[in-house]
């Protein structure tokens, strides 16, 4: 197959056929199909352009990508599945992708699944990137089902970096979903990164020192924090200056604070002592931990009740310990300070504090109502 070129169309064409090309040159080509005939063809579309400046891993990703695909097995593809809310940062990988390839980028913006949809992606022989943009509101389920051939069946796409975005991953099946042979990289994007933000926030916040935890606290505590809303807070920050909570007060960039239907389950360990067994007494919280530690309204703290199990028989016994003269239970108090991890990814908060002469581990644990953890029953009063 060669290509044919008229104005800015090109065509698929046999050997045969006038002035036609050996190569799609680089740049980006959508996906079209001439109503009358049933013919596929690629429009010349506008590029891509990267911002002069990139934060977080979208560089180190994005690297990591092109070399396994430049390191692949001749003939073979590479598949990446990139999903996240809008702004998060997920099509600024595909773009980096793209653009750093240096390849021609096919663009499928339309639910073409055919025949002949297969056979024009296939004949496509060169080395390319293919891109399905927000996949899963192209294509339904049985949809899915049948591009999958482009993947790894009778039309396999050879040669290609085949990239899907989507913003639900939960609506994209899961034959797609931890099986690397077909898509390699898996890259969830539920927010941006806190190195991200970080980074953007040491180059554009005026009074960085003075704004930045508070920031990356904030984008925390926001169930859907995007690059809209950092640069907006940014610029808010640096026009007007003041207190945080003012600038929180007037901007359309809230956090969750508590949800309904939403809940936090604390774990407490003491990693150091490991044959220690503990029970919290609070079955769980209404309020997300980073927004009570953010808040006056709970004194910027989480009040944590817990006891250590198996404690009670050795009082009992008449054991001389500290724990069993305080009635085997104490409170937790949990600030900014004590916050170690933050993973969006899972839902979970890690706090480690250091009290009664013990390290502890507060893991808090996001649950829904109807769903969440398997593990944890819930009792009728907890709701």
């Amino acid at each position: 197959m060669k290509f044919h070129k008229s104005g800015n169309v090109w065509s698929l064409a046999p050997d045969s056929r006038m002035d036609v090309r050996d190569k799609l040159p680089p740049g980006n080509f959508t996906v079209c199909k001439n109503p009358m005939t049933g013919e596929y063809y690629l429009e010349e579309s506008e590029p891509f352009f990267l911002p002069p400046k990139l934060y977080g891993k979208t560089e180190r990703h994005g690297k990591r990508i092109l070399d396994t695909f430049w390191d692949r097995q001749p003939g073979t593809q590479l598949g990446v599945f990139l999903s996240g809310l809008k702004g998060s940062g997920k099509t600024l990988l595909a773009k980096y992708i793209a653009v750093k390839s240096g390849l021609p980028v096919i663009i499928v913006n339309t639910p073409f699944s055919d025949e002949r949809f297969m056979r024009t992606i296939q004949g496509i022989e060169q080395e390319a990137v293919v891109v399905f943009d927000e996949f899963e509101k192209l294509y339904d389920e049985d949809a899915q089902e049948s591009i999958l051939t482009l993947f790894d069946g009778v039309y396999t796409a050879q040669n290609k970096v085949m990239v899907i975005t989507c913003n639900d991953r939960y609506k994209v099946k899961g034959f797609f979903h931890n099986r690397p042979s077909r898509l390699r990289y898996a890259i969830s994007y539920d927010r941006l990164d806190t190195e991200f933000i970080r980074e953007y926030c040491e180059d554009k916040l005026k009074d960085c020192g003075k704004y930045l935890e508070k920031v990356t606290t904030l984008s925390a505590l926001c169930d859907d924090f995007n690059f809209d809303m950092l640069q907006v807070l940014v610029d808010e920050l640096n026009r007007y200056g003041g207190e945080f909570d003012e600038a929180i007060e007037i901007l359309n960039v809230k956090p969750a604070g508590g949800n309904s239907g939403v809940f936090w389950v604390p774990t407490v360990t003491t990693p150091k002592e490991k044959g220690r067994k503990w029970k919290s007494l609070n079955a769980r919280y209404d309020s997300s931990p980073i927004y009570m530690i953010s808040s006056d309204r709970y004194d910027n703290q989480v009040n944590l009740r817990i006891e250590e199990e198996g404690l009670a028989k050795k009082a009992n016994e008449e054991v001389d310990d500290e724990w069993a003269e305080t009635d085997n239970r104490m409170y937790l108090e949990l600030r900014q300070e004590h916050l170690f991890r933050v993973d969006p990814n899972t839902g979970t908060y890690t706090f480690r504090v250091e009290d009664f002469d013990t390290e502890f581990e507060v893991v808090f644990t996001e649950v829904r109502k109807g769903g969440g953890l398997s593990n944890y029953n819930f009792t009728r009063e907890d709701f």
